[in-house]
């Protein structure tokens, strides 16, 4: 069998297919793109053109950059709140604002200065030093005790118990402490209005205050060199001065019962003659006397007679009073109490009596104007004698009331 052979057929070769035949194939474009996948960090532009025309491509990736920009790494500083950060102001971060340089909030203790918060920080909790648990300054008036100070009760008060300068109140520190002390001038000058014990200058506190009182001997007694009201002993001043006058009637009539120089006129016996002889005493024998043995004032007093059991030894005088006044005299006995007695009459009407161991006391007594008779009379009874078995009579003295 025969076979035919075909003629081949033309080769036609279209537009599209000379133009995709004819593009150059770039080998680089692959790894060209791979690159471009590989690079995350930052922007990358490629521009690619073709033989048959100008186009521009860009590929812009954006990213945050959170690193730190000195190490590359998160930190404190980096105005991020990281894990183990309580803070992070960024560049504020300081010691002395709210959120430290270590990124951790500021507070009372951390031993760090809060301009604005805090006066100091010692990074104790003492508050008798320099800087309180507060975080304020020491300062008087703070009612914590500081070194220097005694007490500190949180207030200006000079007049309780803790002065505005922290200090105890004290008599003499210028301050009046309420309920303690009259008053407190600051001084210890005891002649002021104001004593060193911090109480008010009064008549009788002993101290003479200057410009008011003549005298302060530290009692009320009329009868001594300063009288009760602070003022000098003087004849006339109606206060009988012991040991310098006799008699004082305030006053400067020579004829009634004291006269003006304040010696008594003839009303009186001191018994300093050393008889019974200056008024005009009557004494039935055995006679009363003199002693020196016991007296009151000066060298002699009057004593009984020695006289046995049942016995009665009596003086008296009669004696015309000018005015009212009053019988002074003093007594001592030396007898068996409750049956041996010293007794007192006026006009035979008893006024009083003493028995046993007595020292020396005085005895006043009105006494009428006109004629009277006082006697003194020692009487004992059936029994027994004790001691001195004696009695004693000094400084009778007739004055006005």
């Amino acid at each position: 069998m025969a076979f035919r052979a075909r003629s081949p057929r033309p080769l036609v070769l279209s537009l599209a297919t000379l133009s995709f035949a004819c593009t150059p194939v770039d080998s680089g474009d692959e790894a060209a793109d791979e690159t471009t996948k590989g690079d995350e960090v930052g922007t990358t532009d490629t521009d690619t053109t073709s033989d048959t025309g100008s186009t521009d491509t860009t590929e812009s990736t954006d990213t945050t950059d959170t690193t730190d920009t000195t190490t590359g790494e998160p930190g404190c500083g980096d105005g991020i709140v990281q894990p183990g950060e309580e803070c992070d102001n960024g560049m504020n971060n300081a010691d002395d604002s709210e959120c430290t340089s270590e990124c951790m909030n500021a507070y009372c203790g951390d031993g760090l200065v809060e301009i604005g918060v805090e006066q100091c920080d010692d990074a104790n909790s003492i508050d008798n030093d320099e800087c309180s648990s507060q975080c304020v300054l020491a300062s008087c008036g703070d009612g914590l005790i500081q070194p220097g100070e005694q007490c500190d009760d949180a207030n200006a008060i000079d007049t309780d118990f803790c002065t505005s300068l922290c200090q105890n109140a004290v008599c003499g520190d210028g301050f009046m402490h309420t309920n303690f002390e009259q008053c407190d001038d600051g001084n210890g000058d005891d002649t002021d209005d104001c004593t060193a014990i911090c109480a008010d200058a009064v008549c009788g506190d002993g101290y003479v205050h200057a410009g008011v009182e003549d005298c302060d001997d530290g009692n009320s007694d009329n009868d001594d060199e300063c009288v009760g009201s602070c003022v000098l002993a003087v004849c006339g001043d109606g206060y009988v001065h012991i040991g310098t006058e006799q008699c004082d009637d305030a006053n400067a009539v020579e004829d009634d019962l004291c006269k003006a120089d304040c010696t008594a006129n003839a009303y009186g016996d001191d018994f300093e003659t050393g008889t019974l002889s200056f008024l005009p005493w009557v004494s039935n024998a055995p006679a009363w006397m003199t002693t020196t043995l016991q007296k009151h004032a000066g060298t002699y007093a009057a004593v009984n007679a020695d006289i046995g059991d049942g016995g009665t030894s009596t003086m008296e005088v009669t004696l015309l009073i000018p005015a009212a006044g009053v019988v002074h005299f003093w007594h001592r006995e030396s007898s068996e109490g409750s049956f041996d007695y010293l007794r007192y009459y006026v006009d035979g009407v008893q006024q009083g009596s003493w028995s046993g161991q007595n020292n020396w006391a005085e005895a006043t007594y009105p006494i009428a104007a006109g004629q009277h008779t006082l006697r003194f009379s020692y009487t004992k009874d059936g029994s027994v004698s004790t001691a001195e078995d004696s009695v004693y009579v000094d400084d009778l003295l007739i004055t006005p009331p």
